[in-house]
């Protein structure tokens, strides 16, 4: 395979010692079998799609300006000057940096999409969100959940944070649910403190004495926290089997 008729010699460089190639790209080293290129072909595929369509587009467009009969040179070339260059298949393949304007206007983006629309942090993580993401703008790496949280939440908004909610049967014998409140605990997160949270909500609420059980994961403070308020406590169970899960892998 010619190097100068090759997209993979367009986008990656011989290193030096011979058996890796260095992508323009991302920089990263690919180890090649003998004189193949298919794992650098591999990794453009995966990682640079953008730069291979492009080139393949341009490719298509040279085939078709140059197979055509009867065309006169004066529409060939103009059908040459419509094609894209290399550079900027590059330039629409690599990612913005860190540092970039345009990532920093896409992460705040993101940020409002999830505070206006109520959406979890781990958003970003899921794969249909990301792929959407990555086909409107391929040169855009989605910041991961603790990114965000810690570089765009601001500071007095961070913290623990314990929400209440109420399930009960109604009058009309129908399972109710309803978010009652959710505290930030600003103070170290003892039992005591928690329960002393609890007990302000429940007491806003006039719910305090209707309260028979509580349920909540398996933290020892607020398991303390139920103990103080003198109700039943019930350890979630969704989150017992996932410690069992968690512990069993382990061993």
């Amino acid at each position: 395979m010619s190097q100068k008729k090759s997209i993979v010699w367009s986008v990656f460089v011989k290193c030096d010692g011979g058996g890796f190639a260095q992508c323009k790209l991302c920089n990263s080293k690919i180890k090649m079998i003998g004189s193949s290129t298919s794992s650098l072909m591999k990794h453009i595929k995966a990682k640079h799609p953008a730069a291979l369509e492009l080139q393949q587009s341009e490719t298509a467009v040279t085939a078709v300006a140059s197979t055509s009969t009867g065309t006169n040179e004066g529409s060939i070339a103009a059908v040459r000057r419509q094609q894209p260059k290399i550079s900027y298949a590059f330039e629409k393949a690599n990612v913005y940096s860190r540092d970039s304007s345009k990532r920093k206007t896409l992460d705040e983006c993101v940020m409002r999409m999830i505070s206006r629309d109520i959406q979890p942090f781990s958003i970003v993580e899921d794969a249909g969100f990301r792929e959407l993401v990555h086909n409107l703008d391929p040169r855009y790496v989605l910041p991961n959940r603790k990114k965000l949280s810690s570089q765009y939440l601001p500071e007095e908004d961070r913290g623990i944070y314990l929400t209440l909610t109420a399930h009960f049967i109604s009058s009309e014998w129908e399972l109710k649910s309803f978010a009652l409140n959710t505290i930030r605990i600003r103070n170290s997160h003892t039992g005591e403190n928690i329960k002393s949270e609890i007990e302000t909500a429940l007491d806003k609420w006039g719910i305090k004495h209707k309260v028979s059980t509580l349920v909540t994961d398996n933290a020892a403070n607020i398991a303390s926290a139920a103990e103080l308020l003198h109700v039943r406590h019930v350890p979630c169970f969704a989150h017992t089997l996932n410690l069992i899960v968690k512990d069993s892998l382990k061993k």
